[in-house]
């Protein structure tokens, strides 16, 4: 199946979303972003950890109502340093829709500006990679989704930081499984940081045999205690940094190099185009179905997961652009 289930949300009388399937809350409506705040923020060291990078990553088990990523982007606006660039990697099984995101983000009012910039964008509701990018902002949002257990081994980038996030290990014992904890090692740059609210012992020591140095921190609101982590690993991580800036020359100037100067150059690399015609898309590229023109395969292959992974993020890439409508 294709698409991914969708949480049946309980909405409790003081706005709290619940998902029963695990009997366990999104967020506290009383607390939720101070505690993202002080668990995830503060536990990894931000916003002092990211300001003499160019490319800051932070991956993030479990998107939820993206909280989370909405505290670190508020953060990277107001803290940011001026030419860095913030990658969010987040992974979520059971993604919401739209309303329910815009109605569970509605008690932070000094998010709302953030808030709707996201639900704007708010993916297709299918399972694989979407990723949406702010230019304007040096934000990028890399959402997997589908079962962590599958998505999670396929992807390929080095944190810096890791917001562990998912429900309750009690309740939810997916997203803390220890197959997973390897491959957290394998996509952390040296020195990152890891933060959670869970000091459960199947984490911390998930976390230690994976070579995080790992300490209990006084916790917040009712919670006694959280962890903060450090990996020490100094095995090959599979780092995709590259220099700052990142100079790419491209040869052909169609739809598809076309689209890659646009995406490099939005992260602020410096590109250049060459082609022996004397303007962009004069060849095959001219003809405008050769902007979206998907060839969609009923099964659920690789090459067809793929098409429609072109597809929705052709569809955002294009919407609103001059002389392009999409239905």
């Amino acid at each position: 199946m294709r698409l991914p289930p969708r949480p049946d949300l309980i909405w409790k009388d003081d706005g709290t979303p619940v998902d029963p399937h695990v009997d366990d809350v999104y967020y506290s409506v009383a607390d939720g972003l101070a505690e993202s705040r002080a668990v995830f923020l503060t536990g990894c060291g931000l916003p002092q950890a990211w300001q003499e990078c160019g490319q800051y990553t932070i991956a993030e088990l479990g998107f939820g109502t993206g909280l989370n990523f909405l505290a670190a982007w508020q953060m990277w606006r107001d803290h940011g340093p001026e030419t860095g660039w913030l990658n969010f990697v987040s992974f979520e099984g059971f993604p919401l829709d739209r309303e329910d995101v815009e109605r569970a983000l509605r008690p932070w009012p000094e998010l709302h500006d953030l808030a709707d910039q996201l639900c704007d964008r708010w993916p297709a509701r299918a399972k694989g990679v979407r990723q949406i990018v702010w230019p304007e902002e040096r934000v990028t949002l890399t959402l997997h989704v589908g079962l962590i257990e599958r998505t999670l081994p396929q992807a390929v980038f080095t944190a810096d930081a890791w917001f562990l996030d998912g429900f309750s290990p009690a309740k939810n014992q997916a997203m803390w499984d220890d197959a997973l904890w390897p491959l957290i090692a394998e996509r952390s740059a040296p020195g990152a940081r890891a933060a959670t609210f869970t000091v459960a012992g199947a984490v911390r020591r998930g976390l230690s045999e994976a070579g995080f140095d790992v300490e209990k921190k006084p916790g917040h609101g009712r919670k006694r205690e959280r962890l903060e982590a450090v990996y020490q690993g100094t095995a090959e991580t599979l780092n995709m940094t590259s220099p700052d800036p990142l100079r790419v020359a491209i040869i052909g100037a169609g739809i598809a190099g076309a689209c890659l100067a646009v995406s490099l150059k939005q992260r602020g690399a410096v590109v250049t185009v060459f082609d022996s015609a004397p303007g962009p898309a004069q060849g095959t590229s001219g003809n405008p179905l050769a902007l979206i023109m998907p060839r969609l395969d009923a099964g659920d292959t690789v090459h067809a997961r793929l098409v429609i992974d072109a597809y929705l993020n052709a569809q955002g890439f294009y919407a609103g652009r001059p002389g392009i409508s999409i239905a």
